[in-house]
């Protein structure tokens, strides 16, 4: 007697639709999953939230090397991962707080190659807050990017970085530039510098040096 077709239940909308086969059953066996790995992925999901809440001018969160090495990833990590943008934005800003060798690496990669111009602005705006004058010379070429959005955020990163490290380093620049567009940008930068430096107030004159004035 043969044996009777098993009765297959289909979606009523997919009648003439074949059904895909599955490779080695319908059925897997289980899987153990080390606990490390369910650690890595909580550490992912708090630092989310850390990166959608983060303000660049207020407070600054505090995180762990271990957190950097995570914001490490999530910074280099394409638009293919279908990440937030102010998740990203926020891991390249966050890792100027730490400008350790490894992330100033990224940083610099990320200003050099990043896959579109937002992303290599933000790395551009991240070197300037880590206040090292050896990134000037990286945002002082990014002047000459085809992108105007680029110019904008080198010009803005090397006026960060002079705030923090002091106008000198862009003083440097300025007599070694031999590209006339950047000396200008350079100029333009050290102006509103020395628009923004307090002018100095004269002494004042004590009562006895003005009874001496006036008796004399």
């Amino acid at each position: 007697m043969a044996a009777k077709r098993k009765q297959i239940k289909r979606d009523p909308y997919r009648l003439n639709e074949p059904i895909a086969p599955i490779r080695g059953g319908g059925r897997r066996s289980s899987v153990v999953v080390k606990s490390g790995a369910f650690a890595s992925i909580r550490d992912r999901e708090r630092l989310y939230g850390v990166l959608l809440q983060h303000d660049p001018e207020g407070p600054q969160p505090h995180l762990t090397a271990r957190d950097m090495s995570v914001l490490r990833v999530i910074a280099t990590e394409g638009p293919l991962t279908n990440h937030v943008p102010a998740i990203r934005r926020s891991a390249i800003l966050l890792l100027a707080t730490s400008p350790t060798p490894e992330n100033l690496e990224v940083l610099a990669e990320l200003a050099a190659t990043g896959e579109d111009f937002y992303v290599r602005s933000h790395a551009l705006l991240a070197l300037g807050h880590t206040g090292l004058k050896v990134t000037a010379h990286l945002l002082r070429d990014a002047l000459s990017a085809s992108e105007s959005t680029e110019r904008q955020a080198a010009e803005g990163g090397l006026r960060i970085l002079a705030g923090r490290a002091g106008p000198g380093i862009l003083r440097i620049l300025r007599e070694t530039e031999r590209d006339d567009s950047r000396r200008a940008v350079l100029d333009h930068i050290l102006g509103g510098l020395n628009e923004q430096r307090p002018k100095r107030r004269a002494p004042r004159q004590t009562a006895a040096r003005k009874t001496a004035r006036t008796s004399g």
